[in-house]
């Protein structure tokens, strides 16, 4: 079954691409960093994850209120340079970083806020689960023909 090893792969790395290209396409990357973190890992020849960071899930539906990392407000902060937000001053930088990092912890971002999603997961899961069923199928129908024929 080696071929259905390369079809798990690949559909895999067609669903990180996926994902990649509609992060892109969704205007969120700033410094590049989420997009780099995704990674396939291969657990088995027929088991395999694709992981990302542990903050990948809000690129869909945004951030919700409440608690956040220790230094949110410097990386709001990175972010904003990241992004190519100019400040006459690093005070005035800072004052905006914490601005944000406040609205955020108590309302959440912008995208969660409106209530609406981008569509970053959803149908390149669909996508990679109707390509899956198709491609093994296939493998599976012949493999079982092979079985039926040589016995």
């Amino acid at each position: 079954m080696e071929e259905g090893n390369s079809v798990l792969q690949n559909a895999i790395e067609n669903l990180k691409d996926n994902i990649i290209s509609r992060h892109i396409a969704a205007g969120q990357v700033a410094s590049g960093r989420t997009k780099a973190g995704f990674e396939i890992k291969m657990l088995t020849p027929l088991h395999g994850q694709l992981w990302g960071y542990s903050y990948s899930g809000v690129l869909e539906q945004g951030r919700r209120g409440g608690k956040t990392p220790k230094e949110f407000r410097l990386i709001i902060e990175r972010w904003a340079i990241a992004k190519g937000i100019t400040f006459s001053s690093e005070a005035d930088r800072s004052r905006f970083a914490y601005f944000v990092a406040q609205k955020i912890r108590r309302e959440g971002t912008k995208l969660y806020r409106s209530g609406g999603s981008i569509d970053i997961f959803s149908s390149a899961i669909e996508e990679m689960k109707e390509t899956l069923t198709k491609e093994l199928g296939v493998i599976y129908k012949q493999e079982i023909k092979n079985q039926i024929f040589t016995k």
